[in-house]
């Protein structure tokens, strides 16, 4: 069903005019909370309304804790502890343990309604998702059909007072009374998930526990208000788990978003906190910066709810702010993605405490105070719910009909998708998919998937593949591209007709061979299993050129496990790479002569030994924490081979030869030592090798540790907003060229102009195409000439003086998704995206690009872990004679 946006948008409008005549019933359902500036709220008992009548049945969290909510922050397990025991009194509450943090704590929700609705929960749910199925959805009578409403807390574990307001708001659902609160319950089921980063929430409430004095101190530089590496932000592996809701790489995004679909809410609520010296923020952000498949009818109902907010702010007089600073640009947050999946969503930002006190642009602001924010929001979110049920519950409804509608009439059938070589890609991919609830189906020989058009789910699907290069804004709060297929570096194709779907063929069995086998390092899962086999130290080779045997093509870094002065351990080595083609899909393939059909012979010297590896990682101080833990968790989680994590300061006094490779994240300033400089060149030389990402790798040019050079970034013209105030005096911005390139001194800009401009420096979070030399150990493993990579740095690499060391460089039209401005697209042109310097025995490798970014790059991991492999083949025949 198709809707008239203008007049829905009137509509809405126009109903602003009734918000006074809802004053009254939304004080006695949901009286405001005192006066949040106040000093009493240092005192928990006063964060709920004083005139709401709660259960005595129900215990109060300060007799479990033993302390006042504000008065310390609450670990995790005390969370959860007291919400068990809620939902053990509560008739109202049913708690559900939807999965565990890589720390092994419990991922809680509360799914809270009135009794009755509990009882007959599954029915109400199936009702609901009719919504979502517009084959069923016109029958559906919704004045009986209650809300679903998802209210999500402290995703960033040092945003602490959203975890802690939670406990409060699941009291005040569960111990509320009232006639008018129970017929709420009744029409409403609330999905209240206190807290979705169970390990950085602890990591912090530890870090303020264990700094805290006696008598808190507002100093913004005391030690409590200053966290150490890597912070209570991200998860165990420091990941941003704000940033995953679209890509499903860490376990409690999987967990949430199986939930978020079982259930499908029709709003949802993000709290969050910002830096000390803001406010409140609540949506909506910046107007230019929306995501253009959001529709206007979400738009007018975001800025419709949004009042409720800013009247309950009001009445606590507690300042905020709207429609600056933050967007809803980047489709993987919480706040956008429910945008595409029927619901309207919001992200609030409170000013943090960071600590129990902490001085402030308005002046002391406590943790208390923070917390007591979260509540009164919370408690309007409730009072939004209550008011706009039935045009939210019409809104799902006809969003997923003209999603449907519009998949109906998109140009051909559909789309289909495969990785050549390594299906586990395109799998790994599906499952992304079915993560989303997109409708996807493998076809019948097992690595061609296709996906329908015509699915609920299709405008979720457009921002998944999208491609956009075009901006009206050039400012951005995230980054500005993700496209999913090209960060699985998959082949793609929008079809006209549907592929004959069928079963895949069933995997292949291993035979056994006295020879040895031959591993295709293509296989995404490859890297795993040669690790597998170096930890029970099998030998292993690495081909050096490509060969053909037994009718088969096998590509630079093949690998060999050759039986020969191994055979005791014939079966241990055939019972693992069996393992790994059944869990994996990796090609192996038994060896019956050392003769080839074509290339070299399975005893030739261009194979040679691959040395077990042995990885130092930097980590702490100066070092991008998301940085770290994406190498971390590249090599621990997803290839279960150990790193060693290792401060900077540790490299002086360590044994460098124990180890093989030193991969360091990015950072604005490395902090090596001249003497620890020395001492990485000399280990280099005797055949170590030495990997910069990020940033790091510019230091490494600027700091003379290599002998390659910066092509440097320019500024992009003035901003392309319509809302940039025209300048009588032509004020026109320059573009001011980085070092070395000399420039003429800059022209006058606008001092308001000075923040954006300096964002403006670099390449926001964009995917570019580049030309790879196959025949590179940097590239071992990959098929095909043309690999699109992401890039998010302010710096370009030169490519290297050696023409053989520049094993990727920038197409010379570069841009496949998201913003670049022309200067920096012309430089970007034939520029480095990675480079190699051979030194002695060892080389170090530059990274350009962030391969492995938020890790779901999964087509451009293999660059990372070909440098932390083989650094020791890099070496060109010149350097070699």
């Amino acid at each position: 069903m198709k809707t008239d946006s203008n007049s829905f948008v009137k509509s809405l409008q126009s109903c602003l005019c009734c918000r006074l005549a809802t004053v009254i019933i939304f004080l006695v359902l949901f009286p405001l909370a005192p006066d949040a500036a106040g000093d009493s709220l240092v005192a928990g008992g006063n964060f709920l309304p004083q005139e709401m009548a709660y259960a005595s049945s129900i215990t109060k969290s300060e007799t479990y804790l033993g302390y006042e909510i504000g008065n310390r922050l609450l670990t995790h397990g005390e969370l959860i502890g007291y919400l068990r025991l809620l939902a053990a009194e509560s008739d109202r509450i049913q708690l559900v343990e939807t999965g565990k943090t890589h720390g092994g704590r419990p991922l809680i929700t509360l799914i809270i309604s009135s009794p009755e609705n509990l009882a007959n929960l599954e029915s109400l749910r199936e009702q609901h998702l009719q919504l979502a199925d517009p084959r069923r959805s016109g029958n559906l009578n919704l004045e009986e059909l209650p809300l679903v409403v998802g209210m999500y807390y402290s995703i960033h574990g040092n945003e602490p007072s959203g975890a802690n307001a939670a406990l409060l708001i699941a009291y005040h659902l569960a111990a509320g009374t009232g006639p008018e609160f129970e017929e709420f319950l009744d029409k409403t089921v609330i999905l209240l998930d206190p807290c979705l980063n169970p390990d950085g929430l602890d990591r912090f409430a530890n870090w303020s526990r264990n700094n805290v004095g006696k008598n808190p101190n507002p100093d913004p530089n005391t030690r409590e208000h200053v966290e150490d590496w890597p912070g209570g932000r991200g998860n165990y592996y420091f990941f941003d788990l704000n940033r995953d809701w679209m890509l499903l790489t860490q376990p409690e995004s999987v967990a949430r978003l199986q939930l978020y679909h079982h259930w499908l809410p029709n709003l949802l609520f993000d709290f969050h906190e910002m830096g000390t010296a803001s406010t409140y923020f609540f949506q909506p952000g910046v107007p230019e910066r929306t995501h253009p498949l959001i529709t206007p009818e979400n738009v007018a109902l975001t800025e419709r709810i949004s009042h409720y907010f800013a009247q309950a702010l009001d009445e606590a007089g507690s300042l905020y702010f709207s429609k600056e600073r933050f967007d809803d640009f980047y489709m993987g947050k919480a706040s956008t993605i429910s945008d595409l999946k029927g619901a309207v969503g919001f992200l609030f930002e409170q000013a943090s405490s960071r600590g129990l006190l902490q001085k402030s642009k308005t002046g002391d602001i406590s943790f208390a105070f923070t917390v007591q924010n979260q509540v009164t929001i919370s408690l309007a979110v409730l009072e939004a719910a209550r008011e706009q049920r039935a045009d939210l519950l019409a809104y799902m409804r006809d969003f997923f009909e003209d999603s449907l509608e519009e998949g109906r009439n998109a140009d051909g059938a559909g789309f289909t998708f495969s990785s050549p070589g390594d299906p586990d890609r395109a799998q790994l991919f599906a499952e992304v998919l079915q993560g989303h609830d997109i409708e996807v189906s493998r076809t019948g020989d097992g690595n061609l998937w296709f996906i329908p058009a015509e699915q609920p789910q299709y405008r979720y699907l457009q921002a998944l593949i999208e491609q956009q290069t075009e901006f009206d804004e050039n400012i951005f709060y995230d980054i500005t591209a993700w496209t999913l297929p090209l960060a699985y570096n998959l082949e793609w194709e929008q079809v006209g007709k549907a592929p004959k779907l069928a079963d895949p063929p069933p995997p292949r069995t291993l035979p056994e061979s006295d020879l040895g086998y031959l591993i295709d390092w293509a296989s995404l899962n490859a890297p795993r299993l040669l690790f597998d086999l170096l930890e029970e130290d099998v030998q292993v080779m690495v081909a050096k050129e490509p060969f053909t045997m037994a009718a088969e093509k096998f590509g630079y870094g093949t690998l060999f496990v050759s039986l020969a002065g191994q055979f005791e351990k014939a079966a241990q080595i055939h019972e693992i790479l069996s393992a790994s083609m059944e869990d994996h899909a990796t090609r192996v393939r038994a060896v019956w002569t050392f003769l080839t059909e074509e290339g070299i012979d399975l005893g030739s010297n261009q194979l040679v030994t691959v040395k077990k590896p042995k990885i130092l990682l930097a980590s702490g101080g100066v070092f991008s924490s998301t940085q770290t833990g994406e190498v971390w968790h590249l090599l621990d989680v997803l290839h279960d081979y150990p790193v060693t994590l290792v401060k900077a300061r540790q490299l002086d006094k360590l044994n460098l030869d124990e180890y093989t490779v030193l991969v360091v994240p990015g950072a604005d300033t490395v902090e090596f030592s001249a003497e620890l400089c020395d001492k990485l060149k000399g280990w280099v030389a005797r055949g170590g090798s030495l990997v910069f990402l990020g940033k790091s790798a510019k230091w490494s040019i600027e700091n003379q540790l290599v002998e390659l050079s910066l092509l440097g970034v320019t500024e992009p013209p003035e901003r392309t907003v319509s809302t940039e105030p025209t300048d009588p005096t032509d004020l026109a911005a320059a573009s001011v060229a980085a070092t070395p390139i000399p420039v003429p001194a800059p022209e006058r800009r606008p001092f308001e102009a000075a923040s954006d401009d300096k964002a403006l420096t670099r390449i926001r979070g964009a995917i570019f195409d580049t030309v790879v030399d196959l025949s590179h150990p940097i590239a071992y493993g990959l098929n095909a000439m043309s690999l699109p990579v992401f890039v998010d740095e302010d710096f370009i690499l030169a490519p290297s003086s050696s023409p053989y060391q520049t094993p990727l460089v920038f197409a010379e039209q570069p841009l496949l998704a998201g913003y670049a401005s022309g200067e920096n697209l012309s430089l970007m042109a034939g520029a480095a995206a990675v480079v190699v310097e051979p030194q002695g025995r060892g080389a170090v490798v530059l990274f350009g690009m962030k391969p492995v970014f938020r890790s779901y790059w999964r087509g451009t991991e293999k660059l990372l872990l070909n440098a932390i492999l083989f650094g020791p083949l890099m070496k060109d025949a010149f350097e070699d004679g």
